[in-house]
């Protein structure tokens, strides 16, 4: 993807989030600035206000279906081009901390994408725990 605009990276904790001299942080930046313009957001992706517009969305964050449900109906139609979702594999049917069927990112993901008919998936990919790309028609 070349030129995709605003990136908004979403995660729950660890270095990505948290600026410091040898954080993915500065890498991804260091990267990614010259032709991407970056937008970090700390906090919980559940409760803070609703993203700018942005080309792509990018949600790694807590792999359950309530939370990525809650992520998907506060930003998802922020997003204008691609939504990407990472663990989409590792977590289909039972999310992550949880132990029941029926809690997994794609007990999330599936009716969204039922009541927001302008998207689809686009590419998944199995290897690596999982990634699902959908786009915006």
């Amino acid at each position: 993807i070349k030129n995709i605009g605003d990136v908004f990276f979403t995660e729950r904790t660890g270095p990505l989030t948290l600026p410091g001299s040898n954080s993915q942080y500065h890498k991804y930046k260091a990267l990614y600035e010259p032709s991407v313009d970056i937008k970090y957001v700390i906090g919980d992706s559940t409760k803070i206000p609703q993203i700018d517009t942005t080309d792509l969305l990018f949600i790694d964050t807590c792999h359950n279906a309530n939370t990525l449900s809650k992520e998907l109906e506060l930003h998802g139609n922020q997003a204008q081009k691609f939504i990407l979702l990472h663990d989409t594999e590792a977590f289909v049917e039972v999310g992550e901390e949880e132990t029941n069927k029926g809690t997994g990112l794609w007990d999330a993901i599936t009716p969204w994408l039922r009541r927001n008919t302008h998207w689809k998936i686009h590419e998944h990919y199995e290897y690596n725990n999982g990634l699902t790309i959908l786009r915006r028609n």
